[in-house]
């Protein structure tokens, strides 16, 4: 979900489905947004998932915290990722 314009215009390359259709956001419908309206939305979506999924959804705040879950070591997730990148543009 998008909530302000900030990555539209990545996210205005994405055809969802194939179907032609572009992307929005709350603020582009006029909702007035800020740090809290984000949080609102966050908070909301991650208790939403939950209940749907009947499981706890853990927020993160950040890559590492992922990689210590994980048992990864400290920037291993990044390196994967810029290996990833690197690949595809070979």
């Amino acid at each position: 979900m998008n909530v302000t314009n900030e990555v539209l215009e990545y996210f205005n390359l994405i055809d969802a489905c194939g179907l032609g259709k572009k992307v929005t956001s709350l603020e582009e419908m006029g909702v007035p947004v800020g740090e809290e309206t984000w949080r609102d939305v966050e908070s909301s979506w991650c208790e939403m998932l939950g209940d749907e999924l009947e499981r706890d959804v853990i927020r993160l705040q950040g890559i590492a915290e992922l990689e210590e879950i994980w048992g990864l070591e400290r920037g291993e997730i990044m390196n994967a990722m810029m290996q990833s990148e690197r690949n595809e543009e070979e």
